[in-house]
């Protein structure tokens, strides 16, 4: 009997030893790489913005990166996790993706008022990444509501990849808050 229970303890002691461990991976959304699209400032046009908010659902203000699976769920990795929070990652490239732009760090007088509301930010296992929600500009009484929609095929699977797309998304998606705030400010 006891020689049972030996047998049955080491064969759980080499089952345990031989499972790999896996380490958890981090990644930022802001990067070196993310400075290829921006251009340089044009003095003709100079809008100042202050980046008032970025609101963020509940499932995005958490470490771990998300894939959303069939039927809307929701997968949550264990061990592919942001490095900094997802409103500093887009806060990050929407102001280094802007030229035209003077950022404050308080509302100014003169400054338009910027607040980016996330619904959606994921890459998804139907192969997509998707990045939808809405922003509003504002400046005194005048404010302009602009909703928006990205979507972009995964060119290969996995995170480091998925996050390679998400950056991208941002980044088109910055260009078009600079066109509507250059176009809010001439109005």
């Amino acid at each position: 009997m006891k020689n049972l229970i030996l047998i049955i303890m080491l064969a759980l002691l080499s089952a345990c030893s031989n499972t790999t461990k896996q380490t958890a991976q981090y990644y930022l959304l802001m990067s070196d790489s993310n400075t290829g699209g921006q251009k340089s400032r044009d003095n003709a046009v100079n809008i100042k913005l202050y980046l008032q908010n970025i609101r963020l659902p509940q499932y995005l203000k958490q470490p771990k990166l998300v894939i959303l699976k069939e039927g809307n769920q929701l997968h949550f990795s264990h061990y592919h996790l942001w490095a900094e929070s997802v409103e500093q990652g887009i806060s990050k490239i929407v102001k280094q993706q802007l030229p035209q732009v003077t950022w404050f760090n308080k509302m100014h007088a003169d400054a338009i008022s910027l607040v980016i509301e996330v619904d959606d930010f994921y890459p998804t296992t139907q192969g997509e990444v998707i990045l939808k929600g809405r922003y509003w500009l504002q400046q005194g009484e005048k404010i302009k509501l602009i909703n928006f929609s990205y979507t972009t095929s995964l060119e290969s699977d996995g995170f480091v990849n998925a996050v390679k797309q998400m950056q991208s998304l941002l980044i088109l998606f910055s260009a078009d808050i600079e066109k509507a705030a250059i176009k809010f400010h001439l109005q």
